[in-house]
């Protein structure tokens, strides 16, 4: 049952979220437009449910000049946005749209040969990709490839109205606990 209103509590939760944060939206735009010139939307094809490809809107992050190496490429800024999750935040868009949900297993790339080939087991997309999901609040960074597919197949089996809603407000909170630590670092 919850699957099928799943996607109405996304879009409509979505609609009234992005209410919310359009002027986070706005004022992270204008600072990366400062801080990295360019187009600041970076677009990326990922696969979804059933593995079908769509494109995933998140704020770029990395200088365009590829001349530089990888730490080169980001800013104190950038990293800041990558380190809060900030940089994720046009996800909203892929959410009311229909590709993403809030909660479900990461969004992996279409094409991505240094990707693991156990990510590509077709249980893993039997569910839409979320923003936030179980392997991320077991460690967003900090645990294996192993682990975050093993956590991925778990959400699956274990997907429901109170996981979701559980999963989302960890995740806000561990979302803004990264962000004011780091302006507590920063001091």
């Amino acid at each position: 049952m919850y699957k099928k209103i799943k996607r109405l509590i996304d879009f409509f939760l979505g609609l009234i979220i992005l209410a919310l944060i359009w002027p986070i939206i706005i004022i992270v735009y204008i600072i990366l437009k400062i801080d990295l010139g360019g187009k600041i939307i970076f677009k990326q094809e990922r696969l979804g449910l059933n593995m079908k490809p769509f494109i995933i809107y998140k704020f770029k992050s990395m200088k365009d000049d590829t001349t530089l190496s990888h730490n080169e490429r980001i800013t104190k800024v950038s990293f800041w946005l990558r380190r809060s999750g900030l940089d994720e935040l046009p996800n909203i868009f892929n959410i009311i749209k229909g590709d993403m949900s809030f909660v479900g297993p990461r969004a992996l790339m279409a094409h991505d040969d240094t990707m693991p080939k156990e990510f590509l087991n077709p249980e893993r997309y039997k569910v839409k990709p979320g923003v936030f999901g179980l392997a991320q609040y077991h460690g967003r960074r900090d645990i294996t490839n192993d682990a975050k597919l093993k956590y991925d197949l778990e959400y699956v089996k274990i997907e429901s109205f109170k996981v979701d809603v559980k999963l989302f407000f960890l995740s806000i909170y561990e979302v803004i606990t990264e962000i004011f630590g780091y302006f507590k670092k920063s001091k």
